[in-house]
């Protein structure tokens, strides 16, 4: 599979997956491309995702789709989709922060 940014629709891009089919009956594989609004749906408030990779059936990536519950917590945690159900599931426990450096306090 491959996942790529194609066309800005509404002035947002749009995240596509193409999946490459072997079809049993036909000698001929046949590739079919999917629009993630329209296989999982959509998101009406602000996040990021980042870091995508495919583990299996998963799409493992990092996301800041769950809000904090207080000011300066780290936001961002790791998150796994399978792409046939489409079911998400958080990695990163909350709370947690995998940030890879320390912030000094009163550093601005």
């Amino acid at each position: 599979g491959l996942v790529f940014i194609s066309e800005r629709t509404n002035g947002l891009e749009t995240l596509h997956l193409a999946l490459l089919f072997n079809n049993t009956t036909d000698s001929v594989p046949e590739i079919q491309v999917f629009n993630f609004a329209e296989v999982f749906g959509t998101f009406d408030g602000v996040r990021m995702e980042d870091s995508g990779c495919f583990a299996g059936d998963y799409l493992v990536y990092v996301s800041t789709m769950e809000p904090v519950e207080h000011r300066r917590q780290p936001w961002t945690a790791v998150y796994k989709t399978n792409l046939w159900a489409g079911e998400t599931q958080r990695l990163t426990p909350p709370g947690s922060n995998f940030l890879l450096f320390e912030k000094k306090k009163n550093y601005y």
